[in-house]
This record gives C-alpha cells, sequence and structure tokens, in this order.
C-alpha cells in the first residue's frame, strides 16, 4: 500500500489557491475565524492528541471541517460522523465546499475533492486500499474501527494524516479511541458543542478553542428562545400529551401567519418505543400531523425519503432519537417538543441550540418572525432542563431569559449552580442536585400538619447525643455531645421537604475528637392526606442515625406522630408482588413453642419463597421482603423492591429528585389505604400472615438460622443499609470534610 505522503494529494496540491488573509476570513464567521486560527497554531506543532474545538450547535462546523484539510495540508483525510444521519450530510457538504466557494475561501475555479461516504464495515485488506482512491472517506466508527474483531486492522498506519472527529464528545467511547489509535502517526481534530465526555470528565486530548454561546447571540447567530411551560399532570402519559397539544397548537398558528405547511416540529424521544408512541400521539391528537420518526434503525434509503418529505413541507416534523441532535440540519425545524429531561448534557444542549440559529431576514425580529424558536416543555421538567443547561458553565440565560428570569434572580444570577472545586455542601444541596433514595419509613399523623411551621422546624432542627449523665445540649454540668447535628439547609417541593444536616460527633478509637470535623446527612418529610381527611401520611427518608430520626420527628409532630398497622403495610405493591421473583425472605415465629427456639429466620437466593413449608405458613409470618419484579416493557426491565414490617419500612431501587421522590410516596400512599389486590407469598397472602397476631414487642429476641428449608438457600441475617458515600447528590461536590 502507498504512504498518503508519496503522491500529493487534493490538499496539499490546491493549499496555495485557498485565500487564508484577514479580509477574506472576515466573511466568516467570528468564531469560525477564531476556529482557524487555532487550528493553524496548532498545524505547526500538533501532538499525537487530539486537538478539540468547541463551537454552538449548528454555528457552522461542517464547513471548517471541510477547510480543516487544507489548514494542515493532508494527503488523505479520515473524517468520523457521529451517525447515519450525519455522515451522508457531512459528506456531501466536504464534497460542495458551498459556504466556503461563496465566501470567496475557496475559489470557484477549484476542483471539487474526491470524497466517499462509507457504508459496510472494513473486512478485507482490500476495503482497506479502495479508500486511496479517494481524498476523503467519512465513515462511522462501527465501520471503521478495529477495537472489535468485526474490521481488521489497517495494514498501512499512514494511510490517512489526518483524522477529523464530528461531536469529539464521543471521544472517550472505546470505538472513537480505538480510530485515533488505528493511526498514530495522523494529526486529529476534533468538533464538538460540549468539549467533555458525558459523565463530565476531560476528553482525551486538548482543547483548543471553544467560542461561547453568550458570544453567539451577541453576533444575531442565535436568538432567545421562547420558552413555553405547560401545566400537567404527574403522569408521563399526561405530561406527553399536554407537551404535544401546545406544541400542535403553536405548529397551526405558525402556519397560518406563512400560508404555508412546512416541518416545524422537533420532538426527541429517549427510546424507539418512545417515539413511535409520540408519532402516534401526535397523530391522534392531529391527523394531518405525521411525524417522521428517525432512529438509529433508520436505514440510508428512508432516511433519504424522510427528509425529501421534511424539505418539502409533507410532513410536520422529526421524532428522534438521539442521533439527530448531531449534525442533522433542517432550519425550519423550529418548534422544539422536551417530553423528557435528558440524562446526557451534550443532549440537552443539542437539542436547545438546534431550533435557536437565526433564519429570517436581518430587519426581522424574533418575536415578529415566524421563524423564532420556542422551546415547549412540561412544568415538572423544568428543574431537569435547569439544572443539565446550568451545568455547562455558558451563558444559556442569554438563549434561554426565562430559565432565569423564572427563578425570580434575574440577570444577575450567577450561571453556574455550584463549582464542585470549591463550593461548601450547602452550596451543592439544591433541588435540581439533590436525589434522595427511594426508601420510605411509613408514619401516621392524626393532626393536620401546619406545612410554613414544619419547615421552619425544620430549619432550626438541632439535636446533639451527650454522654451519660450530661444534659442533651451539653451543658456545664455535664461533658460534651458525643453525637450533634444541626439543620443546615432545607428544600421544599409541595408538600415535601429535606433537610441537610451538618454533623459532629466523637470517634469511638479517639478519645477527643478535633471540633468542624463535619460530616453531612440528610432527612426528607413527605406527607399525604388519607383519602377519608380524617389523617395524614407522613414518608421518612433519613440518613441519621436511628435514635437521632426519632427525636426529630418527636420535636416537629408531638404527639401526632404514629405507626401504621402490619395490615396496613402489607398493601405496598399488592399488584406486584404476585409477579415477583423472591431474593429474601424473613420470617417470624407466632406460635409460643417455635418462638422460644427461633424468634426469627431469613433467607436468600433465587425464589427463596419456595422454600416455605406448610409448617412454615402456620407458625411463622412474614417480617420482610425483597422482591424483584417488571418495571417496563422490556424483557430486561427489572427492579427491586422491598418491605420490612416492623420498621414499617418499604423501598424501591433507584434515586429520584425531590418531586418525584414525593409522587413515588403519595403512589405508596394510596397503596396503604387498602383497595389493591395482594398477591400470594410462599402460598399465603403478606395481609393475612401480618394480621395474625399483635406486633411484636420492641425487646423480642431475635436470631437468624442457617436455613429455610433447603441447604441451597443462603441465610443471612437483614441489616438496615446506610450508605457511606453522598451518592445522593446528582453532581459530587469536594470538601475538606469526612463523607459519610
Amino acid at each position: 500500500m502507498t504512504d498518503v505522503q508519496a503522491n500529493p494529494g487534493y490538499y496539499q496540491c490546491h493549499r496555495g489557491g485557498v485565500r487564508l488573509d484577514d479580509d477574506t476570513l472576515s466573511r466568516l464567521r467570528p468564531g469560525q475565524r477564531g476556529a482557524v486560527f487555532a487550528m493553524r497554531s496548532w498545524a505547526t506543532a500538533p501532538d499525537d492528541g487530539v486537538a478539540i474545538l468547541g463551537l454552538p450547535t449548528g454555528y457552522g462546523k461542517s464547513e471548517l471541517i471541510a477547510l480543516a484539510p487544507f489548514l494542515f495540508t493532508s494527503g488523505r483525510v479520515l473524517i468520523i460522523a457521529p451517525s447515519v444521519v450525519v455522515r451522508g450530510q457531512l459528506a456531501a457538504r466536504v464534497r460542495a465546499q458551498d459556504h466556503l466557494r461563496s465566501k470567496g475561501v475557496i475559489p470557484g475555479s477549484l476542483p471539487q475533492p474526491r470524497v466517499l461516504e462509507h457504508v459496510g464495515r472494513i473486512e478485507s485488506p482490500s476495503d482497506w486500499e479502495r479508500f486511496e482512491e479517494y481524498d476523503v472517506v467519512v465513515s462511522h466508527t462501527q465501520s471503521v474501527s478495529p477495537t472489535g474483531k468485526a474490521v481488521i486492522d489497517p495494514p498501512d498506519p499512514n494511510l490517512f494524516d489526518l483524522v477529523v472527529f464530528d461531536e469529539a464528545h464521543h471521544l472517550g467511547a472505546p470505538s472513537w479511541v480505538g480510530v485515533r489509535t488505528a493511526f498514530p502517526a495522523a494529526v486529529a481534530v476534533g468538533f464538538t458543542a460540549t468539549p467533555y465526555r458525558r459523565d463530565r470528565r476531560s476528553l482525551p486530548g486538548r482543547t483548543i478553542f471553544q467560542y461561547p454561546i453568550d458570544k453567539a447571540v451577541d453576533e444575531g447567530f442565535f436568538v432567545p428562545i421562547t420558552y413555553k411551560r405547560v401545566a400537567a399532570d404527574a403522569t408521563a402519559e399526561g405530561r406527553d400529551r399536554a407537551v404535544a397539544e401546545a406544541a400542535i397548537l403553536e405548529l397551526r398558528h405558525r402556519d397560518a401567519a406563512a400560508g404555508r405547511k412546512a416541518a416545524r416540529l422537533l420532538v426527541r424521544a429517549d427510546t424507539v418505543q418512545c417515539a413511535e408512541s409520540l408519532g402516534a400521539l401526535y397523530r391522534d391528537l392531529d391527523p394531518q400531523i405525521v411525524l417522521e420518526v428517525i432512529t438509529h434503525q433508520t436505514t440510508t434509503k428512508q432516511l433519504a425519503a424522510a427528509t425529501g418529505r421534511l424539505q418539502s413541507g409533507e410532513s410536520s416534523g422529526v421524532a428522534f432519537v438521539g442521533v439527530l441532535g448531531e449534525g442533522f440540519d433542517l432550519p425550519s425545524l423550529k418548534i422544539a417538543a422536551y417530553h423528557n429531561p435528558h440524562r446526557s448534557l451534550p443532549v440537552t444542549i443539542q437539542f436547545a441550540g438546534r431550533v435557536a440559529r437565526t433564519e429570517y431576514s436581518a430587519s426581522a425580529s424574533p418575536e415578529t418572525s415566524e421563524e423564532h424558536a420556542v422551546l415547549i416543555a412540561a412544568v415538572d421538567d423544568h428543574p431537569e432542563i435547569l439544572v443539565e443547561l446550568h451545568r455547562d458553565g455558558q451563558r444559556w440565560d442569554r438563549l434561554i431569559p426565562e430559565l432565569a428570569k423564572d427563578l425570580g434572580e434575574g440577570s444577575s444570577r450567577a450561571w453556574t449552580v455550584f463549582s464542585p472545586d470549591t463550593a461548601d455542601m450547602a452550596d451543592a444541596f439544591t433541588i435540581e442536585n439533590f436525589r434522595a433514595f427511594m426508601l420510605a419509613d411509613v408514619y401516621r399523623l392524626s393532626l393536620a400538619p401546619d406545612y410554613e411551621l414544619l419547615a421552619a422546624g425544620l430549619a432550626e432542627l438541632r439535636m446533639a447525643t451527650p454522654e451519660e449523665g450530661a444534659d442533651e445540649a451539653g451543658s456545664a454540668g455535664g461533658t460534651a455531645p458525643r453525637d450533634s447535628a444541626y439543620s443546615v439547609k432545607v428544600l421544599r417541593e409541595g408538600t415535601c421537604f429535606a433537610a441537610l444536616l451538618a454533623r459532629e460527633h466523637q470517634r469511638q478509637w479517639l478519645q477527643a475528637t478535633p471540633s468542624g470535623q463535619q460530616e453531612y446527612e440528610y432527612i426528607v418529610l413527605a406527607i399525604e392526606p388519607r383519602q377519608d381527611g380524617k389523617a395524614w401520611w407522613l414518608c421518612v427518608r433519613s440518613t441519621l442515625p436511628p435514635d437521632m430520626t426519632a427525636r426529630a420527628l418527636a420535636r416537629l409532630f408531638g404527639p401526632s406522630l404514629q405507626r401504621p398497622s402490619r395490615s396496613e403495610l402489607a398493601q405496598y405493591r399488592g399488584d406486584s408482588w404476585s409477579d415477583a421473583r423472591f431474593t429474601g425472605l424473613g420470617k417470624r415465629a407466632i406460635h409460643p413453642v417455635v418462638a422460644g427456639v427461633l424468634s426469627y429466620e431469613t433467607g436468600a437466593g433465587r425464589s427463596v419463597d419456595q422454600a416455605l413449608s406448610l409448617d412454615d405458613r402456620a407458625l411463622h409470618e412474614i417480617g420482610h421482603a425483597i422482591g424483584i419484579i417488571p418495571a417496563g416493557a422490556g424483557a430486561h426491565d427489572r427492579t427491586q423492591i422491598g418491605i420490612a414490617m416492623d420498621k414499617r419500612r418499604v423501598w424501591q431501587t433507584g434515586y429520584a429528585r425531590l418531586g418525584d421522590y414525593a409522587m413515588w410516596a403519595a403512589n405508596l400512599c394510596r397503596e396503604l389505604e387498602g383497595g389493591v389486590p395482594v398477591g400470594q407469598l410462599g402460598g399465603q397472602s403478606l395481609t393475612a400472615l401480618s394480621a395474625r397476631r399483635r406486633d411484636p414487642s420492641p425487646q423480642s429476641s431475635r436470631r437468624s438460622s442457617t436455613s429455610i428449608g433447603t441447604p441451597s438457600i443462603k441465610s443471612t441475617a437483614w441489616r438496615p443499609s446506610h450508605s457511606r458515600t453522598w451518592s445522593w447528590l446528582r453532581s459530587p461536590v469536594k470538601t475538606a470534610a469526612t463523607s459519610t
């Protein structure tokens, strides 16, 4: 195979004809000019890493990708596209060079480069050799990355002397890294709107240029997005319907104002099934609405046909999964329907920026132009949108002013929620950042709670555990407290509260512990009225020690605080237990003879309930149960639920923001009020087993047995878990404190 440097290529031959003087470059956008200067500088002394350039979504990275081979005087170029959609568009733009020719950067007399849109995988050396016929190959990592067995290594590592990565925030992925390592001598350049990985870690390479969003707004490339929040009920179906109705109303208004139909809707979904469901929902609400569903399963032929229908106005918009936000260019898509919060910051930024580009004349304003952008979202999704854009660290308040204005903090707001390197825990403890584990100790309140008084009580909460003989405050008459905690910050969403507490306690292995050694705990209180209106449910999640939690609740609620009966608790997820695969069970002896030998036995293992004998069912009641139940339509969509009768505790795996925890707690409370069919556990219902005798005395003895009935079942004593990490913060925070 011929070395790429042996025969001068297109870009080496025509580098002298490209105009890069200040006058010509001034015709490009300011951010594009800055990127050109950065690449020219990098070309003088590149290293073996990746030079990363950050530009806002839709700002014109394709033109820079087309120009980059001239700047690096490349022989042959490999361009990696993030998706099939973008691959075709990039190949066409790099071949045509339309924008650069219209600006005079590339003379009109220059021939076009030979560009191959590569489809399929490299399976033989001849597949690699075929690339020698072209100046540019535009491909995808799955087609050319030799990290997997499907693609063979290139026989000549010098086949390309420039590798360009579009949407370079994927560079942390092994397949992307594999492309870079396959051509170690090549210069590597990456373009992205988000120069960091999805997990917020740095990309492998060096950011040599980044053009901020507020500069793009100042120059008029982006216009502020109108942000519309619509009221919706708490269900996912209700939110989807409310957002869709508002988007359709906006579409009708714009079509009427323009006197023509156009593809204007941009609908983002998390899964293929969700995209298809949303397409059907829009069609049900308005039969004239046709959304093209574009996913990773869409073939090149299907994509071309869909793009044609979108450009002609035959289709109303796009429902897409992931790939469309990266590089897809259809400027008329100006109505962004935000149906679900994005877990990935790059996707959020791509989605918001995609609709913000100006498409109207200079004399028109965003308010009067039919083409101004609008972002429609459910009210409940506002915190998710806010925190994702806040975490970017750029001035997204310039692009979506309502995000700052709705918080009542105006333009003076410090746009980043907190800096993990410098902020303290109180800064990190926000509605957007806090996540509560989905566990609840269930109580009843006999008196109506005063929510304002409760918030004040949480804010003033202080507790201390003294040495024996000392008063609780650790006064001069006694010794200093062994353990103390005080409230630092309180969050509230409706009738759900979360308090951050700083805690100091004496280490048992030190006679005296230095002051100021703080740890952090939290307590969540979710209150829900009973349907009969005679009492209220209280769901508590606390990381404080049990004795501190008990004293905190006693101070906040007094004699109004009660525990529900075991039979009430047995209603939890009653409709799901029948489908559960049990992994842990505990049984409590209720017969006097058996109780004198083993009062409590535990077992763990697959289908542990099948080990229960008839005698077990007659002589014992359920103490706790842990089960795996279906959590979605997919075969692998499972979640763990659990119940501990004596502790009046229920849980479900996962963390939830405060508002979602409140909804989960509300659903739990509805189940506890009865009317839910209770499934069978080992041949007996949870309710039947729990109602056999009165609640056990707290002084009852317990010990674990070696088995429940079969030798294959591993015995374990149930223990409540106590996390020693701040897993309840969505984003970490570095402090000098010891984690708890």
